[in-house]
């Protein structure tokens, strides 16, 4: 597997075509040291990359939107905001979640990656 990539992913063009999935650097003609061959990824490949990518990106967001709950839960504790201003402030933590929530459903990681684990994981706790 060549940069992580499933073989499922790949396509490999040789003399201008896309070779068979079952087809063989001998059986295309193609000995080790000579011709010349492109590997491609298909479609897909690239949206789970970006959807792994967005997963990740949306872990990170939730971490930081849950230190500035607990951060905000402490300054109520403390009576150190009135309550229109915990409001106001809440309202937008609460858009910062719904964003975060939309994002990370529509990642598309590949669906048995762990990845895609964690996406249900945080889409649960978004819930």
């Amino acid at each position: 597997v060549s940069g992580g990539a499933e073989p499922a992913a790949m396509r490999l063009l040789a003399k201008g075509k896309e070779a068979a999935d079952d087809a063989t650097v001998a059986a295309l003609g193609m000995a080790p040291a000579g011709g010349r061959l492109m590997l491609l990824f298909k479609r897909r490949h690239h949206a789970e990359r970006e959807g792994e990518a967005l997963v990740q990106d949306g872990v990170a967001r939730l971490a930081e939107l849950r230190e500035r709950v607990s951060k905000l839960t402490l300054r109520l504790r403390k009576r150190l905001l009135d309550a229109a201003e915990a409001q106001v402030q809440l309202g937008a933590l609460e858009e910062e979640l719904n964003a975060i929530s939309l994002d990370l459903k529509n990642a598309a990681p590949n669906e048995t990656s762990d990845a895609a684990a964690v996406r249900r994981e945080r889409l649960a706790e978004c819930a």
